[in-house]
């Protein structure tokens, strides 16, 4: 799901929606926007057992700046076989 802007209450309804769908991941790497590390969204993750994980801006040789990230490492076989998703 893309949208120009998305709170945090936005991004727990999307991250809600892909767990039912997909299963929930062993842990879920986001960069450290407001929207990411609202205490609510942490807190519902860990509830449902979710180890949520922040990255940190590098140097500044990001490859363009690609804006908020988010990628959702899946137990391998689920969703489509792959490791992880990377949703940008």
């Amino acid at each position: 799901e893309v949208r120009d802007k998305m709170g945090s209450d936005d991004v727990l309804e999307v991250m809600h929606r892909l767990l039912m769908k997909h299963g929930k991941p062993e842990f879920i790497r986001s960069d450290n926007g407001g929207e990411f590390v609202a205490q609510h969204l942490q807190n519902w993750l860990r509830k449902v057992g979710v180890r949520p994980s922040q990255i940190y801006p590098s140097s500044g040789d990001d490859g363009g700046g690609m804006g908020a990230k988010v990628a959702l490492i899946l137990p391998q076989g689920s969703f489509t076989g792959q490791a992880d998703l990377l949703l940008v």
